[in-house]
């Protein structure tokens, strides 16, 4: 072999080495890129589901809010348990209701799961809603009779009120684990 054979072989040696050099380094920056955007788009996702989640929250303490003072003032002072007071407690809900519907349908949008686990916090707000509603719509027909009802429900006002800063903790939790 003559060195310009030596040479010839020594170039193309060279050249696949760049070629195979710059193909490695594409291939690892086009993976480390599509990792990148994977991971921005579930640091996305998981924002999103979460603030839907704080929305669902912030409709159910409204909600639960309304439930524990209108409890309060059977309780504590009925004479407070005006028409207003009863009208203010239905605008509450009026309110929170379409909030907590439209976050809850993005919620399942975004993660069935995670909208699952809130369900398992709506329906005793839900059954304690309608109790509660129940009574206060009593009040025009029997007075006694719905304010007895009214403070039936204070005990578990308050419990779902306890309970509801963890289980905010626990979805806010289960959303960011399924969503990595």
């Amino acid at each position: 072999m003559d060195a310009t054979q030596t040479a010839l072989i020594g170039a193309a040696i060279g050249a696949a080495t760049a070629i195979s050099a710059a193909a490695l380094t594409s291939y690892v920056t086009l993976r480390s890129e599509r990792i990148r955007q994977e991971q921005a788009r579930r640091a996305v996702r998981t924002q999103t589901l979460r603030q839907h989640a704080a929305d669902v929250f912030g409709a159910i303490f409204r909600i639960s809010y309304a439930i524990s003072w209108i409890t309060w003032y059977a309780t504590h002072h009925e004479a407070s348990l005006t028409e207003d007071e009863v009208a203010s407690y239905d605008d509450a809900l009026r309110g929170a209701y379409p909030d907590l519907l439209s976050s809850s349908a993005a919620v399942a949008a975004i993660d069935l799961a995670t909208y699952e686990a809130l369900t398992n916090i709506f329906e005793p707000v839900f059954e304690l809603e309608e109790g509660t509603s129940q009574a206060l719509y009593r009040l025009a027909t029997n007075r006694e009779r719905g304010l007895e009802e009214l403070r039936s429900y204070r005990a578990s006002a308050l419990d779902v009120n306890e309970k509801i800063p963890r289980e905010i903790a626990r979805v806010m939790q289960l959303a960011e684990d399924r969503v990595h």
